[in-house]
């Protein structure tokens, strides 16, 4: 099963009006690659912890925050480094191979990446790699938060002030405004939006 290309059409969420989108139920135990996708703030690791996936999930912001201890801007706040992205998305990238290669001997079992993946030439590069290593024989499935508004995503994300989660306003805001629109109808993954997800183990 190849990833890269849509093997038959369908609506990323169901009916185009919104009303009647299909369900997925993903279990902990299933052969599964899970993309999620959406701006910093939101709800992306909240769904994974909420749902119980945490220990299941691979993501650059973890190895960010390996990689390098926070750094103290001129207003006080620590903020993650994100000048070590570049080596972030490679260690990240190492791991997601290796979690779902045959040849390393994990077949089984759903693995998720946590991302933005605003951006269509990541967003291929995750989905040739599932290509590479799983062989193509895994289920794609996409939990999609664009459809929220910036306004929304921005009022959620003072929530994480003090934290390490928390990003500036302004970034968020040129993510947003240089953000690839993909058509993932484009690709063999089956996409939803979260409240259309329910995870068991």
């Amino acid at each position: 099963m190849c990833c890269l290309n849509k093997v038959s059409p369908s609506n990323p969420f169901g009916s185009s009006d919104g009303k009647n989108r299909s369900k997925k139920v993903i279990h902990l135990s299933d052969r599964i690659i899970v993309l999620m996708r959406g701006l910093p703030g939101s709800g992306k690791s909240t769904f994974l912890r909420e749902h119980g996936c945490e220990d299941y999930t691979v993501s650059p912001d973890a190895f960010r925050i390996a990689l390098s201890p926070p750094i103290t801007l001129s207003n006080g706040e620590r903020v993650v480094n994100y000048n070590m992205s570049g080596e972030a998305w490679g260690l990240a990238s190492n791991v997601f191979s290796a979690r779902i290669s045959h040849l390393r001997g994990n077949p089984c079992g759903a693995t998720f990446f946590d991302a933005t993946l605003l951006n269509e030439i990541t967003f291929k590069t995750i989905l040739r790699i599932v290509e590479e290593e799983a062989w193509g024989d895994v289920e794609v499935v996409v939990i999609d938060f664009t459809h929220l508004p910036l306004e929304e995503v921005l009022r959620r994300n003072p929530t994480r002030k003090g934290t390490l989660r928390y990003v500036a306003e302004s970034v968020i805001e040129n993510m947003w405004l240089s953000r690839n629109k993909i058509d993932l109808s484009k690709y063999n993954v089956e996409v939803y939006r979260p409240e259309d997800v329910e995870v068991l183990p």
